[in-house]
């Protein structure tokens, strides 16, 4: 978010809240970037070097689809220890909402924990990308202890999947303040993300 908003890319007084890349407690290549190569290097340029010139041989990190984009970069980040020391103070005025991911049940937990202490809006549980594996354990037990352990408001982000709505459900019961739908839909072994998938959001939305 810092590049964007240093190159006059977006304007973050036009927005209520900035939510940012999904974090984790490891840093993570997603599926083909190293996170910290990335950090020093404008974006488009490295996607372009990156999947043009021979860094990947498999398919493109993101590319045109109808009306909107197919990706399959992951949950690339450079880990929550760094974006706190790093990139936080930075972005700090800002009205921030928190993006966390775990594949482990105390990894969720843990990453809520060293986030309590910061000026943030809330937090928001990415339990829904396409591209890497589902965990296991979702369900009323663990929201329920991740909002025990919050001193912020927690958001559940959710896909279009069978278990989005009772996964939505179990946020509600277990006193999650909001649900964010929808993530990218699984298309063609990734996640196609624009204005063409807004109709699976109105439904997702009514359901």
């Amino acid at each position: 978010e810092r590049w964007m908003i240093k190159a006059g890319l977006i304007d973050p007084k036009a927005f209520g809240a900035v939510t940012t890349k999904t974090l984790t407690l490891e840093p993570r290549t997603g599926n083909y970037i190293n996170p910290f190569e990335f950090e020093k290097s404008p974006l488009l340029a490295h996607l372009y070097h990156a999947c043009i010139l021979g860094k990947t041989h498999i398919n493109k990190l993101v590319r045109r689809a109808p009306n909107g984009w197919l990706n399959q970069v992951g949950l690339w980040n450079v880990g929550i220890d760094y974006w706190i020391k790093e990139i936080y103070p930075q972005v700090n005025e800002l009205p921030l909402i928190v993006s966390i991911s775990g594949l482990e049940w105390g990894e969720y937990e843990e990453l809520i924990e060293r986030l309590n202490h910061l000026k943030i809006l809330a937090i928001e549980l990415n339990v829904s990308c396409p591209n890497v594996r589902r965990p296991f354990f979702l369900g009323q037990t663990l929201f329920t202890s991740c909002k025990r352990r919050s001193e912020h408001p927690l958001i559940i982000k959710v896909g279009v999947d069978r278990e989005a709505i009772s996964i939505a459900l179990e946020a509600k019961k277990s006193g999650i303040n909001a649900v964010s739908a929808i993530n990218s839909i699984p298309l063609l072994g990734q996640g196609w993300s624009g204005g063409g998938i807004k109709p699976f959001a109105l439904e997702m939305v009514a359901n």
